[in-house]
């Protein structure tokens, strides 16, 4: 996975600030659609835009592509995972727009998007998008509103948590893939749209399967004591394997505000700023990512 928030400046930028690049057992699974032209035009100003990139935009705001430059406040990397916290400052309609990735070695990712928006308590649209190649096989489970992608065989789970909040949750046929100066192809992405007062948060799950497997994923929200809404992400999942029936249960936990507090996440009490945990099918405790504090109940 690679990311960025370089805060790219006059004719070359793009607005990709908070853009998350995947790729899984040889696969490029979500894409960057590059620029297709020095020219201009409505393709290479789609393909520039932070709609036709992975971020989240607030009421179709876009990015700004001035000097104004995003931060990594933090980046921890371990054999069991990573964990990346970046902030763009160029994300128009927002005062704030923190994207956190943990990477669970060796499978998968688990994305929370916090936005805080320019307008306080009004209600504002949030718009989060995920590309892929043109070639790529999308569809959607309309329960979940898990987007389902094949390319060549490997498969990525997109799984949004709590898909009830969203007003659309849909793929569209109308994007832009570039190969580089003169190459423009149609592409398939999804958008997930909710609207809200005041801050805003989004979990997102990416699973990717090698040739051969399929996975389903389901979500649970979870909500901590004490703790605001919107101030923090909590959530439990199941990932089941069609085939062996084989189910691995997980829950997660990752601050956004509010400061130091403890809290309770499932059978777990934690002080850190974030918290996951593996659980067995009786729901012990197989293992935990802590990286400051937490107290097993």
């Amino acid at each position: 996975l690679y990311s960025s928030v370089e805060g790219g400046v006059g004719n070359h930028a793009h607005q990709d600030d908070n853009n998350l690049i995947v790729s899984a057992y040889g696969q490029y699974l979500l894409v960057d659609p590059l620029y297709g032209s020095y020219s201009g035009g409505d393709s290479v100003n789609w393909l520039k835009s932070a709609k036709g990139h992975n971020v989240v935009e607030v009421n179709g705001g876009g990015q700004t592509t001035g000097s104004a430059r995003g931060t990594i406040p933090r980046w921890e990397t371990n054999t069991a995972y990573d964990f990346a916290e970046m902030r763009s400052a160029a994300t128009r309609n927002a005062s704030n727009y923190t994207r956190k990735v943990l990477f669970v070695k060796p499978g998968f990712w688990l994305v929370s998007d916090y936005l805080v928006p320019t307008s306080g308590a009004n209600t504002n649209t949030y718009s989060q998008y995920w590309h892929y190649l043109p070639e790529a096989d999308t569809s959607m489970d309309q329960e979940t509103k898990t987007s389902v992608v094949n390319t060549n065989g490997v498969n990525l789970l997109v799984a949004p948590v709590a898909p009830e909040k969203f007003t659309q949750a849909v793929i569209k046929d109308d994007g832009w893939f570039s190969e580089g100066q003169g190459s423009f192809s149609r592409s398939d992405y999804t958008v997930y749209e909710t609207k809200t007062d005041g801050n805003c948060v989004m979990d997102t799950i990416l699973y990717p399967s090698e040739i051969g497997q399929e996975k389903d994923i389901v979500t649970e929200p979870m909500t901590v004591a004490g703790l605001e809404e919107n101030t923090y992400s909590a959530y439990e999942f199941y990932v089941t394997d069609k085939k062996s029936k084989d189910t691995q249960r997980y829950q997660y936990f990752v601050r956004h505000s509010g400061g130091v507090q403890t809290g309770a996440v499932g059978s777990h009490a934690t002080d850190a700023s974030m918290l996951f945990a593996e659980l067995d099918k009786n729901g012990n405790t197989i293992s935990v990512i802590a990286p400051v504090s937490y107290t097993h109940l």
